[in-house]
């Protein structure tokens, strides 16, 4: 009886599988875009290779300088005389697309997944992980190469574990194909005494459960919608702090000595550089959500753990501002106290 009733689970199976519809039908090729950046092709082809086997085009796009147009506004710019799709947004990339885009000037990385892709890399923020963990490694260390074909590597192992699975499930399921066509009214027997004795009480058992995730939803949509705000207000009041920073930067050079304005105009530009990496994570954030129907519990809690960590770096980088007050105001008290020994050290 229970031989007949596993028979019965694994013809289930073999039927789902069949009837699932193959999710990489699209033929895959690598395009590399490097606008004069100095890289290994050959080893980011091989390691594509793994990607586009499966169907995929794999879109790499660097570049030293985007000429002053926005992060943005430059992908969107390549991708069109690339002929892939008309910009870098969602709705317009091919649903077999994965791109992998460097600016180092501005610094700036992202990975955008097609439709095809998005679950499987946006669940648990695997391509933010992706992108920090090997992409912007090897860039810190100054190897680009290293960091394309890391977060390839990386990105092909993240997709194949969906494929790992359904491959077991359909060696199981071939293995208990071979009931004879004169057990069919017995497997019908063991069918409605499986639905008596453990498909009823599942189905009660699985209510109960519904309503718990519903309210573990209301729970976490509830935190996700605080913790955006939260991050959307720290970013405001920065803006402002940067606006105020930019003003008071301008005039360093003609108040302080040379060493102590180097030092505050690099800090300046820093946080500059910091502040925009934070946009860019909370617009990503955003985006992740937005493609995604209906936002999982996981979905909506990792979103909400990306926006609490933007309003850390948010009160880090207010922290820094407000040091580099502190110092102005030093400065200010020793050109009270002795104007003429500061300006005796600009002039060197």
């Amino acid at each position: 009886m229970k031989q007949r009733r596993w028979g019965i689970l694994m013809l289930w199976m073999l039927s789902l599988m069949l009837f699932a519809a193959p999710s990489f039908a699209q033929s895959g090729k690598v395009v590399i875009d490097n606008n004069g950046v100095d890289i290994d092709e050959s080893r980011i082809n091989t390691a594509a290779r793994q990607l586009t086997d499966k169907g995929a085009l794999v879109v790499v796009v660097l570049t030293d300088s985007t000429g002053g147009q926005s992060e943005t506004a430059y992908l969107d710019s390549r991708l069109k005389d690339l002929g892939i799709g008309n910009s870098s947004k969602a709705g317009d990339r091919p649903n077999n697309v994965l791109i992998y885009y460097v600016s180092f000037d501005p610094r700036y990385s992202s990975i955008l997944p097609g439709s095809a892709y998005n679950q499987a890399l946006t669940t648990g923020n695997q391509s933010d992980a992706i992108r920090n963990n090997q992409l912007n490694a090897g860039l810190k260390a100054n190897d680009p190469t290293r960091g394309l074909v890391d977060a390839l590597t990386a990105t092909s192992r993240v997709i194949s574990d969906p494929a790992g699975a359904a491959s077991s499930s359909s060696q199981s399921s071939s293995s208990s194909s071979g009931i004879g066509s004169s057990l069919v009214w017995i497997i019908v027997i063991i069918a409605l005494v499986a639905i008596g004795f453990f498909v009823v009480p599942g189905l009660l058992k699985r209510r109960s459960s519904q309503a718990a995730e519903a309210g573990a939803q209301v729970n976490t949509r509830a935190r996700f919608d605080q913790a955006k705000k939260n991050a959307g207000i720290a970013i405001a009041d920065l803006a402002q702090a940067m606006r105020d920073a930019g003003e008071k930067q301008r005039f360093d050079k003609i108040s302080y000595p040379t060493t102590q304005a180097n030092e505050l105009e690099k800090r300046h530009r820093a946080a500059e550089s910091s502040f925009t990496q934070i946009k860019v994570q909370f617009d990503d954030i955003n985006e992740r959500i937005d493609n995604v129907a209906n936002p999982s519990v996981t979905d909506l809690e990792g979103a909400a753990g990306g926006y609490d960590g933007i309003t850390n770096q948010v009160r880090q980088l207010t922290s820094e501002l407000q040091a580099m007050d502190g110092l102005r105001k030093e400065l200010d008290t020793i050109n009270a106290q002795a104007p003429a020994e500061v300006d005796r050290a600009k002039k060197w």
